[in-house]
């Protein structure tokens, strides 16, 4: 590989995956990309696989570690409020 005709070798890569709905991010090691790759190869997506519930379970980790005890009662308050909306609006 060169650059400006100056050769140079790769050697750093990485990998995240990024939410669709909030556009956070998680970084993957390589075996997790790679099991990633292979799920889209396959299925062309990750959506419903336990690899997709998996990261997303690292997502909300993340998005909730900083949160005091009030706050993370209220939003899962909110967000069971959501679930049965949107279960209510699925019959």
């Amino acid at each position: 590989m060169t650059f400006y005709e100056i050769r140079t070798l790769p050697f750093l890569s990485k990998y995240y995956f990024v939410c669709a709905d909030c556009n956070d991010d998680v970084g993957l090691a390589p075996g997790e990309f790679r099991n990633v790759k292979k799920c889209m190869q396959k299925k062309g997506t990750i959506n419903g696989s336990e690899i997709h519930k998996a990261l997303l379970k690292r997502i909300e980790e993340q998005q909730l570690a900083d949160k005091n005890e009030t706050q993370l009662n209220w939003i899962r308050a909110t967000m069971e409020a959501e679930k049965k909306k949107s279960q209510g609006s699925d019959v």
